[in-house]
């Protein structure tokens, strides 16, 4: 299943390590440098804490997903030798994750025909007087994961086996080999030479089809080599060659690692053998299914979290011989698991095939159609071993096995799996596969052990599977939590979680522009009135209401028309909004003295009301995800009292405000409009920089240093976390503190990789500053005592980092998915890695209906 993503965080020691040694070369070099770096994105958000304009562009949402890469160095799996199929079952739990070994259950063999081929017909690498050499897949893969082009690597890996193969055989005219030819060489082992003929047979020098651009990386779950292409586009046939190098690349694998001990004396027909009899017993590798996984500290057992953590640690983690790529949906309350697993094409199969009591052979079609159907067989029985194993209230698992060409979409195999016949299968022994399927009742053609298309007997998108209140509109649901849910989550209903004030307004302007009668009917203006005041008439939220008001009096005098101007005038048409859009437009043209004008006239009379002034029982607030409004309300909503949200344009203007104040010198009115903003927004990391920016342009740097703590104490995503420690880093630079600022800048390239760049400059100042005395490395134990010294918090903190789990765990039980998901992303983006990237992609998006 794997994707890459990097856990590595450490490039701001090299960054670290290149300004100290450049500082005495180039001295000082001004931290004015960094502008014309051009660092993507987060160069913006540097210069914004740093005081430039343009940050209104950053009162947009925060709910985007952050993807990372991953370098995997780990261990493969090296067991003794063969497991027989009993004592596999009752070994290890596959699924648990081992770092940095790993120690999953190692497959054991199908039970299969021990006959050999004659002698002379046996590719035997030990049948000369020279000593054979032993394949070191490690040192392979080292070189593999290091290089920009792992296909030349393999290559050069493959010719060198057949070099010395050719240098250590007999010539024709004196029965001996060339030792010259040789110059010194080992003959290449029996496993050398099946890695060299599976490479060759995957077209490893073949130039029918332009291969992609790729790199090779070893998965951290399961320590199998990755192919990973770096191009967007991958035509077909190309996509075929990769599965086909990268399946020939985990065969070399099995056979390093389950014929470790015998590497030097194994031929290639033993390697052959070997991986089909891995193809073969890839359900024996699993313990049976009433052998539940475990689950970690804090998760409820029969959650959605915990299953869907269960399922995506097993898929990540299990040994299979080709690439496992499926897309799969939960739904535990209802006891229902679903996959759609992309199957092996035949042509991704071995060219050549160990027969018993006939040896290797050239494969025939029908005999990768044969091996690739039993496979896919396997495979689906795996998948229902892994989603029953997750919890027992799975009572049952669809699984649908299709193949994607380039022309067409075909499924081979649609069954559903039930708990109680399943449990009472042997998945040790899974020679009778048709047999095994009969019971199921299966949507499957299965013709002379071959899988033929058929209908697929189930969609993923289904409501059995993804159940559409999953995506009800957070601040219109009257769903109650249940009591744990609540206690995580700080409120007792879901609405509590809502960030949308416009939410409503957005949903009744939708139902109406549904019914929106053309411009071409001539009676389009008086239809769409009623159907204007019909819905939403008399809605009992005053905005609605207002809104409605505003449209039909806009549609009587022909200011709008359509239904599309109709929706925008519902939703962001009062004169607020409209406010925010001019203050807006007037910060792109640096015009701040109109900027502050239009947005003062908006907001004075709002203020003078004291329509979002706090009392005691209400307090009004501003947040920009879901993830900042759930740990707002369990670490700063105040006790008895209900917090209501400001409209995002009232927001947005009074940022706007302080940004033109900023900007045109009106410093201390600036900073008061800042402080109303923290309080609107305190876990804003936009309003937080700016009050910071504002203290500092006050001659307060004590006053804003402590916002950075305050801000650092709260913080919970990467970005706020760098950009945070960035600034703080700064001002221990501005205050002489050399060795404070270079631990602050350390962690602020650890969580802003991408502004390395922009901080290096800073630090080969901050070198020149300190005499040349900027350690090459600290380290964390080193960085959290100078912190601690400094009373700056080592973020996030236990306790942030405490709330967060406990709410990326209940917003998933509790199946608010717009929440859940904001909460996996920015749990996937402090730690990227396959497991939490499965269970995104296993939580479906937003239904359409």
């Amino acid at each position: 299943m794997g994707s890459e993503h990097d856990d590595e965080r450490a490039p701001h020691k090299r960054a670290i390590g290149l300004a100290a040694k450049v500082a005495a070369a180039c001295g000082i070099a001004g931290v004015a440098a960094f502008a014309a770096l051009g660092v993507e994105a987060v160069t913006v958000a540097l210069a914004v804490a740093c005081g430039a304009a343009g940050c209104v562009a950053a009162t947009g949402r925060h709910n985007r997903a952050r993807d990372g890469e991953k370098d995997s160095t780990a261990v493969p799996p090296r067991p003794d030798g063969f497991a027989n199929n009993a004592s596999a079952t009752a070994g290890n739990d596959a699924t648990r994750v081992v770092s940095p070994k790993h120690e999953a259950t190692p497959l054991s063999p199908a039970d299969a025909k021990d006959d050999e081929a004659p002698a002379e017909e046996r590719d035997d690498a030990t049948s000369t007087d020279v000593t054979p050499s032993a394949l070191d897949f490690d040192a392979l893969m080292t070189k593999l994961v290091s290089t920009a082009d792992p296909v030349a690597e393999l290559r050069l890996f493959a010719g060198d086996v057949r070099a010395r193969e050719r240098a250590a055989t007999p010539t024709e005219d004196t029965g001996k080999t060339d030792e010259a030819a040789k110059d010194g060489q080992s003959m290449p082992s029996g496993a050398e030479l099946y890695a060299a003929r599976v490479l060759e047979e995957a077209a490893l020098f073949s130039n029918d089809v332009d291969l992609p651009s790729m790199r090779c990386v070893r998965l951290s779950t399961s320590g199998l080599p990755y192919l990973r292409v770096t191009q967007r586009e991958l035509p077909y046939l190309a996509r075929l060659r990769v599965l086909k190098l990268e399946a020939a690349l985990t065969a070399i694998q099995f056979v390093a690692s389950y014929l470790d001990d015998d590497l030097p004396t194994v031929t290639v027909e033993d390697c052959y053998k070997l991986n089909q009899e891995v193809a073969a017993s890839i359900c024996a590798q699993l313990p049976p299914i009433a052998q539940v996984s475990p689950t970690q500290d804090g998760d409820e057992p029969d959650g959605e979290w915990a299953v869907r953590r269960a399922i995506s640690t097993a898929l990540e983690t299990v040994q299979l011989p080709y690439r496992l790529a499926a897309k799969w949906r939960a739904n535990v309350s209802y006891g229902n698991v679903a996959f759609e697993v992309a199957l092996t094409p035949e042509a991704v199969w071995p060219s050549s095939m160990f027969v018993p009591g006939v040896g290797l052979v050239t494969s025939s079609r029908e005999m990768r159609r044969k091996a690739a159907s039993a496979y896919a067989l396997r495979v689906a029985l795996l998948l229902a071993s892994v989603a029953f194993r997750s919890s027992e209230k799975i009572r049952h698992v669809w699984v649908a096995g299709t193949i994607d060409t380039a022309t067409r979409h075909r499924c081979y195999l649609s069954v559903d799996f039930d708990r109680g016949r399943f449990e009472r299968l042997d998945l040790s022994n899974t020679r009778d596969l048709a047999s095994i399927y009969r019971s199921f009742v299966p949507q499957m053609r299965l013709e002379e052990g071959i899988l033929r298309p058929v209908a697929q007997g189930f969609s993923l998108s289904e409501p059995r599977f993804c159940p559409p209140d999953r995506y009800v509109p957070v601040s219109l649901s009257s769903k109650r939590l249940p009591a744990a849910q609540a206690k995580a989550l700080g409120t007792e209903r879901v609405y509590g979680l809502s960030i949308e004030e416009a939410e409503k307004r957005a949903l009744v302007a939708a139902d109406i522009m549904s019914r929106f009668a053309p411009k071409d009917d001539a009676e389009a203006t008086q239809k769409n009135v009623r159907t204007i005041l019909s819905v939403a008439g008399d809605d009992p939220d005053p905005t609605v209401r207002g809104a409605a008001e505003r449209c039909v009096a806009k549609l009587v005098s022909g200011e709008i028309e359509d239904a599309e101007q109709v929706g925008e005038e519902f939703v962001v048409g009062d004169a607020l909004d409209r406010a925010a859009q001019a203050a807006r437009t007037a910060l792109q043209r640096n015009d701040y003295a109109e900027g502050a004008r239009i947005t003062r006239e908006a907001l004075s009379p709002i203020d003078a009301r004291g329509d979002y002034r706090d009392t005691p029982t209400v307090v009004w607030r501003y947040f920009g995800s879901y993830v900042d409004r759930a740990m707002y309300n369990r670490l700063l909503e105040p006790t008895g009292a209900s917090t209501m949200l400001v409209p995002d344009a009232y927001y947005e203007c009074n940022i706007a405000l302080a940004m033109c104040l900023l900007a045109s010198g009106q410093g201390d009115e600036a900073l008061h409009v800042a402080r109303r903003l923290c309080e609107l927004a305190p876990l804003d990391r936009n309003a937080r920089l700016l009050l910071v920016r504002c203290l500092e342009g006050a001659s307060k740097r004590p006053e804003a240093e402590d916002q950075l703590r305050e801000m650092l104490d709260l913080a919970h995503d990467p970005e706020t976390l760098g950009i945070a420690y960035y600034r703080m880093g700064y001002f221990m630079w501005q205050d002489g503190d050399v060795t404070a600022a270079q631990a602050c800048y350390a962690l602020a390239m650890n969580y802003l990789p991408n502004a390395i760049p922009v901080i290096a400059m800073e630090l080969i100042a901050l070198s020149a500053q300190g005499n040349g005395t900027l350690r090459e490395e600290m380290t964390a134990e080193e960085i959290q005592t100078v912190l601690e010294s400094y009373q700056i918090p080592m973020a996030p903190t236990e306790r942030v980092s405490s709330v967060f789990y406990d709410c990326v765990r209940a917003s998933l039980d509790a199946e608010v998915f717009p929440v859940a998901r904001n909460f996996v992303h920015v749990l996937a983006s402090f730690a990227p890695n396959d497991i939490l990237m499965g269970i995104i992609r296993s939580m479906e998006g937003e239904p359409d209906e």
